[in-house]
């Protein structure tokens, strides 16, 4: 036979995709969506096939081909057919992991997010006059109070804030940004092409290193719209670098007739200097007469994801009046959690710090992580075979999310080895556990970072931990 008929051959004896829903393995999975089910398996399908077309493998049978078929689909992690998105535990170091969701939400936003989604809510109406008013009523009060500014709104995340911000103030005219804050941030979004999307034209000012007012002033044009300020999120200039100051910048703006526009990016509030040292403050900006801030609800702030706007009340006001304000609004659950979140930060920084989680895992004593290593080392050493080896050891993390990327974070980490294992294999395990555990490698060990796991999970996350390397091992 031919090779092109041995391909034909081989491709004839790929089951259907209703065949392969007929099989046992796959009906005893009656409550996932058969839509779901059906698409996953066509592509397995599809896989084969390029397989065989490109000579790769030659199915010996029908039998063998379905067998295949449900095999490839089984190690794919198609059956069963989990939800994509699940808790996980964080024990990477990074607090504000993107890839893991950022801020584990206080107590307090979880209970409204609940209550804004179980159900109807009071989304758009005064209970007290039945009359239709702004989903945006509470947080309009709220964040000047936390701020010091004029007024302020929110909208879906900080990239969105800037988005509107550019398109409702600059559309058609030129921006004028220092070279040196000029940043990729995460997911490859660029913010040159932020402001291109929002049809307004960078004009770059200074070099990338040193920026000076007089290099504002030969930038402006007729044409300019505003200044903006980006915050480096995640990187850091050093060495010999020059930078105006806020007041500078803000002096300038008022002389030209311009507004400044300061994207802080993170979100930092002056009460929690301690916690973000170098980190530029909300209420600096106000303070030195910034017209306009876009700050992250879900970094500094340790909230659910939002773009909070804040500054002088004719700007937001035109912001919230645009047509893309509606475009990047926020949803009930979003709504919910962001309000109850401000209303612990107005509550004060001693409250703040002891409901939110993330200002809590913050400041969390060395000498508390380095007991909570002891508990924990000692019993997973009960749990698991004597061929692991559990050790405790300092480490540093990071505050992540862009925020504070020359700081570390000293803490204290759990360090798992296997005889026999990798570190690769172990990480694996833990991540195919239900709930996963994430953890980081380093030095042929799988760290285990403290810092983000309260102390009245440790027996959650054990058990978790102990389970996923047990269950999950060849050999115990």
């Amino acid at each position: 036979m031919t090779a092109g008929g041995e391909t034909r051959s081989g491709l004839s004896l790929l089951p259907s995709v209703d065949a392969v829903l007929a099989d046992p393995r796959i009906r005893s999975h009656p409550s996932e969506p058969r839509s779901l089910l059906r698409s996953r398996i066509r592509a397995t399908l599809d896989s084969l096939r390029s397989e065989i077309r490109a000579g790769l493998w030659a199915p010996a049978g029908r039998a063998e081909a379905l067998e295949r078929t449900i095999r490839e689909a089984s190690a794919g992690a198609l059956l069963p057919l989990d939800l994509r998105l699940e808790r996980v535990w964080n024990a990477t170091g990074v607090l504000l992991h993107t890839n893991l969701g950022r801020a584990v939400l206080p107590a307090e936003a979880r209970r409204a997010l609940v209550g804004a989604a179980s159900g109807y809510s009071s989304l758009e109406t005064d209970l007290e006059s039945g009359e239709r008013i702004s989903r945006l009523s509470a947080l309009r009060e709220l964040i000047p109070l936390l701020t010091g500014a004029e007024a302020g709104f929110a909208v879906n995340n900080c990239a969105g804030a800037l988005f509107l911000a550019m398109a409702a103030l600059a559309h058609g005219r030129e921006v004028l940004v220092s070279r040196g804050q000029l940043v990729e941030i995460g997911g490859s979004f660029r913010l040159p092409e932020i402001l291109e999307a929002a049809g307004a034209r960078l004009r770059e000012v200074g070099t990338t290193n040193r920026t000076r007012i007089a290099d504002y002033r030969r930038a402006r044009t007729d044409a300019t719209a505003l200044v903006l300020r980006a915050h480096r999120s995640n990187f850091r200039l050093v060495g010999f670098c020059e930078e105006p100051t806020l007041e500078e910048l803000s002096t300038f703006c008022r002389e030209a007739g311009l507004p400044f526009v300061d994207d802080l990016g993170s979100g930092a509030l002056r009460a929690y200097r301690d916690l973000f040292p170098g980190e530029p403050c909300i209420e600096d900006s106000i303070a030195a007469g910034v017209d306009l801030i876009c700050v992250s609800a879900d970094k500094l702030l340790g909230l659910g994801q939002g773009g909070i706007l804040a500054g002088r009340r004719e700007i937001v006001e035109r912001l919230q009046k645009h047509p893309i304000a509606r475009v990047v609004r926020l949803d009930k659950t979003l709504l919910a959690v962001i309000e109850a979140g401000l209303r612990i930060h107005l509550a004060g920084p001693e409250e703040a710090c002891r409901r939110i989680p993330l200002l809590r895992a913050l400041r969390r004593d060395p000498s508390a992580l380095e007991r909570a290593a002891e508990r924990c080392a000692a019993a997973l050493r009960q749990r698991l075979p004597a061929a692991y080896r559990i050790d405790s050891m300092e480490v540093e993390g990071e505050v992540g999310g862009g925020s504070l990327p020359a700081s570390g974070l000293r803490s204290i980490a759990l360090a798992l080895r296997k005889e026999g294992t990798g570190a690769d294999s172990l990480a694996a395990r833990l991540r195919a556990g239900h709930p996963p555990v994430v953890g980081r490698i380093q030095e042929g060990a799988v760290l285990l970072d403290l810092r983000g796991i309260e102390e009245e999970e440790e027996a959650d996350f054990l058990e978790a931990v102990a389970a996923a390397l047990v269950e999950g091992g060849e050999d115990e």
